[in-house]
């Protein structure tokens, strides 16, 4: 009898020793988990910064490339009212006029003030 009974509370004790081995291991995993689900709230926080980055990115560059198109526009207009305005200087000189429509209002602003001093 008496070795029955050590040989239950050997039993006893390794069945203690293993529950105190699953409650730590327990215990681990429950603090692990609280872990992950700190690391998941702030990797979704990091997530939703860099959402907003990019679409602040992406609205930037659509609006660098409206800007560069208008620009385009503009210089090419620029361009075009150049040529034109040396072309209207070159056909008056060439006619012996000196006359430039763009200059009108000039031209006529200019004959009334020496009108009105000579």
């Amino acid at each position: 009898m008496k070795e029955a009974t050590e040989a239950y509370v050997n039993q006893l004790n390794e069945l203690t020793e293993i529950l105190r081995q699953v409650a730590e291991q327990s215990a681990r995993l429950t603090r692990d988990s609280e872990e992950m689900e700190t690391m998941n709230r702030t990797l979704t926080g990091i997530n939703r910064f860099y959402e907003l980055q990019l679409r602040s990115v992406g609205q930037q560059s659509a609006t660098i490339d409206d800007v560069n198109t208008q620009t385009k526009r503009l210089a090419e207009q620029l361009g075009a009212g150049k040529l034109c305005f040396s072309l209207f200087h070159l056909f008056g000189n060439v006619l012996g006029q000196g006359f430039c429509p763009f200059h009108a209002a000039n031209h006529v602003a200019r004959g009334k003030q020496k009108r009105k001093h000579g």
